[in-house]
């Protein structure tokens, strides 16, 4: 399954922001805003974004009829999500797919949006964007912003190869499959539900922050048992920030995973460094030489 060709953006397109998660800080949302209009494109915030219900940023379908309104206008090229925390899980069951099929505006984000991002993509082919979201852009680096910016404005069949600095070998081997992924509890949270998707074919990435290796472990365990990772062809891991030490999760990961091409070290997810990973397309990893190379899909470039 591979998604539609996303359109290319250039300076001047509009990016809209939904919130499918949890309540943000305006002060700090709107840092991320100017930075964005910085890159040189415009934001538009919708109506009653700012919305809260407890840890929400306002009720379930409110946050819903947002993202459907974001995808039905015409001057909106892009969505990005104001932050994560909690709450896309419990939009999923309201979300007209049949009307989001059609899409080829990428939605962005990362953490708590890996549930949109990996049931859109996998269900309806909804163009996805691993990448910040808008509260995490107030502070994010150079790297960071650059990075978001070639995924946005760049053809997916023309971005550059990948290749890690810092990369390590797990399990040698090299693999083919359409990426897909995020964070690790958020997608382990997704077994046994409606949602629970399909990694056929998939080079599953993973990242993951403030969770103990036994932690790491429990939810690897509840994941290979309930079949999630059947058909995944190669495992990337992300950062795993605040999680221990990275010799015992590497030797975690191994034993549940080790069959498998296994490689670490992808600077994405919530550590300094979080660069935009476009999902759904075919990506050739190999773990040998620490790259991952994108093939792409068509232009997108209806300007």
């Amino acid at each position: 399954m591979t998604i539609k060709s996303p359109f290319t953006l250039v300076p001047g397109d509009t990016i809209g922001v939904c919130a499918l998660s949890g309540a943000f800080d305006p002060a700090i949302f709107a840092r991320g805003v100017k930075v964005l209009e910085h890159m040189g494109f415009q934001v538009y915030v919708p109506p009653g974004l700012s919305a809260t219900k407890r840890y929400l940023a306002g009720e379930d379908q409110h946050r819903a009829d947002i993202f459907h309104d974001l995808v039905s206008m015409e001057a909106v090229r892009a969505i990005m999500c104001a932050r994560g925390g909690f709450g896309a899980m419990r939009v999923l069951p309201i979300l007209d797919f049949e009307r989001l099929r059609e899409s080829r505006k990428p939605l962005v984000g990362f953490s708590d949006v890996t549930a949109a991002l990996v049931t859109l993509g996998r269900r309806v082919d909804f163009p996805v964007i691993h990448g910040p979201v808008i509260t995490s852009l107030a502070t994010a680096c150079d790297t960071t912003q650059r990075s978001l910016y070639g995924v946005l404005t760049t053809p997916w069949h023309e971005l550059s190869d990948v290749t890690l600095k810092n990369g390590t070998t797990l399990t040698p081997g090299r693999a083919n499959g359409f990426l897909y992924g995020g964070n690790l509890a958020t997608l382990c949270h997704l077994c046994g539900t409606p949602f629970q998707p399909s990694l056929e074919k998939t080079i599953l990435f993973l990242e993951e922050i403030n969770e103990p290796a036994y932690k790491v472990d429990r939810m690897l365990t509840q994941m290979r048992l309930s079949g999630l990772f059947r058909g995944v062809k190669g495992i990337v891991l992300g950062q795993f920030q605040n999680c221990g030490d990275e010799k015992i999760l590497h030797e975690i990961f191994h034993e549940h995973l080790g069959f498998l091409p296994l490689l670490a070290g992808v600077p994405s997810g919530h550590g300094h460094v979080n660069m935009s990973l476009p999902m759904g397309i075919s990506v050739l990893m190999d773990a040998d030489e620490h790259c991952l190379s994108w093939a792409g899909q068509g232009d997108g470039n209806d300007h």
